[in-house]
Parts: structure tokens; sequence; C-alpha cells
């Protein structure tokens, strides 16, 4: 059962990374296929890694960050950053992709909040202290999210705990 398994995440993997060697496959079903592949593998590091950096290239469009968001990647993304809790590398990847996914505003912004983004970034600025690139993208993120907070007159985040994680962050 454990060889089928890995044998099953190695097709996976090999998956992802044909789609993200497709430069012509950037439409909405491979997305599906991206986010469907991390709901199924999602005790997969490496799966999980592979995913969220094919999303995160893609959320550098805003028309395709807000298919992302539309896709119902978010939850995927922040499930992943929660089970994976450990790796550097992926919370670095999903903060760089959720502030790219909040700057997009309307529903991402939304979504992301509703899925507590605010607390799972500051979770991951505290557990990586020592990580510069994710007190950077985490701050960022976090901005990106406070923007969109600000945009519909809502405070939809706990300010002493968001500063305290930027100040940290700079400190």
């Amino acid at each position: 059962a454990k060889r089928a398994a890995r044998k099953e995440e190695k097709a996976a993997i090999a998956r992802l990374k044909a789609i993200g060697n497709d430069s012509y496959g950037r439409g909405g079903g491979n997305l599906i296929d991206i986010v469907a592949t991390m709901r199924q593998h999602a005790t997969s590091e490496e799966v999980q890694l592979l995913g969220a950096t094919e999303l995160y290239e893609r959320s550098k469009s805003k028309p395709e960050g807000k298919l992302i968001g539309r896709s119902g990647a978010i939850a995927t993304i922040l499930d992943s950053m929660k089970n994976h809790r450990k790796s550097a590398n992926l919370h670095l990847v999903c903060c760089k992709l959720i502030r790219n996914l909040a700057s997009c505003m309307g529903h991402n912004g939304k979504a992301l909040v509703k899925y507590s983004a605010f607390s799972l970034l500051c979770d991951t600025m505290e557990r990586h202290q020592e990580e510069i690139g994710i007190q950077a993208r985490g701050c960022a993120a976090l901005a990106s999210l406070a923007d969109e907070s600000t945009r519909t007159n809502e405070t939809l985040f706990d300010k002493p705990r968001v500063l305290g994680c930027i100040v940290g962050a700079v400190s």
C-alpha cells in the first residue's frame, strides 16, 4: 500500500512539473488539475511546494490571480500551510502567492480573510523568525490584506497581533 501511494505521489509530481513546463497550457483546466492534485496529495510537501509555486507564477497576472481565487485554490493554499508548518520553502512561496492574490481585490481578499489568512501569516512569521524572506513576504502579504480591509471600510483582522508580527519582522 505504501509503495502504491508513493507511486501515485511520483505521478502527481510529474504531472505538476509537466504543467509548469507547458507555457501554452495556462488555461483553467490545468489550474483545476493543480488544485485537485494538491488536495489529493495534501500530505506530500513536494506536491504542495510544486503546486504552490505554479500557482504563484500564474498569480503574477491579475486576471490569472482572480481565476485562482475563483477556483477554490485559496482554501487549498492555506490548508497546505497548516499541514506543513515546518516547511520554510513552502511558506515562503505561499506568502508571495497570498500577497499577489490579495492585491487582486474583491473575492480573493474576502476568501483570504474568511479562511483566516491573517492569523496564519502571523503564525508563519512567528514560527520562521530566522527566515528573512518569509518575514519580508509575510509583511507584504499582511499589507495587501490590510489594504483590502481598508478599501472595504472593515476591520477584518487583529491589529495588535498583525502589528506585532510586522514589528517583530523588522527588529
